[in-house]
Parts: structure tokens; sequence; C-alpha cells
């Protein structure tokens, strides 16, 4: 009997589990625990000539994954519900403007927010070595300062 209970509770874990990964954005664990990158390659990888921003996704886990983004433009207001970004700036100058009031933003889906204006926000000068947190629903937007050609930081993103 107490076998029969074991099994059972074990099978609804891992449905549970599994169902919570799926709602999670199907994070996964990495096949390599040990991952390096040097500063070079970093820059390789983020800094791309266009207007969106270059993401690439250096670890992926079910409930955090690790990004270097590269900008050689400035981005726009961003919202995320779910997820606390743990920012370091790495490369180049830029302001932070954060804040809770946005008008004229689009649902781009899965408690993702973007575009329109940050108001009565609040801005900072950002730069090499500078760290911030963003924590989940609150507004922010990075903008190049003039004569910077290109941005790179690391965003640590966990689900809250």
């Amino acid at each position: 009997m107490f076998s029969k209970i074991s099994l059972a509770a074990g099978i609804l874990a891992l449905s549970a589990s599994a169902t919570f990964a799926q709602a999670s954005g199907g994070h996964a664990a990495p096949p390599e625990p040990f991952t390096y990158h040097s500063d070079s390659d970093l820059q390789a990888l983020a800094i791309k000539p266009g207007a969106a921003p270059t993401i690439k996704m250096l670890s992926d886990h079910e409930n955090y994954f690790v990004e270097v983004v590269g900008r050689t433009q400035s981005g726009e207001p961003e919202f995320h519900s779910h997820w606390i970004d743990y920012i370091i700036v790495q490369r180049g100058d830029g302001t932070l403007t954060y804040g809770h009031m946005n008008t004229g933003a689009k649902d781009s889906g899965h408690g993702e927010m973007r575009g329109g204006k940050i108001t009565d926000g609040k801005s900072i000068d950002l730069h090499p070595g500078d760290y911030f947190e963003v924590p989940a629903g609150l507004w922010h937007q990075i903008a190049l300062k003039p004569g910077t050609t290109a941005f790179r930081y690391m965003v640590v993103k966990i689900r809250q």
C-alpha cells in the first residue's frame, strides 16, 4: 500500500514540475553545467549592427536564464510581469529610465509589454561596471548616450 501511494505521489510531482516548466517559458537545464565565454567572445556575440538589440542566451534553466545583450541603438520601454532582471553594464555609456507608468505601450504576450513612453520616471547614467536590478512589474528603458556606438550588458533573469 505504501509503495502505491509513494508511486502516485511521485507521478503527481513529476506531472506538476512538467506543467510548471511549460508555463515558465520552456527553459530547461543546460546540457553542459560549466560555461565560459571570454570578453571578446561576448562582444562578438552581442554587438551586431541594426535597430533591434542582439540577445544571446548564455544559460537557460527552468526558473532563470542568462543573456548577453548588445545595442547599437537605444531601446524601447519594456515591462516584465514575471521576471526580475539583474543587470551588469559591460561596454558603453547609456541612460536607464524607469518608472511605474507608461502611455501607449502594446502587449507583446506572456506578461510582457513594449513601446510607448515612460511617464513620471527617473533616470540614471550607466557606465561599464554598473549594476542594477529591475523588479518584475517596473517599466524600464536603456538609451545610448551620444557618441556611444555599442552598449553591452549581462542580464540574469529570475522568474518571480
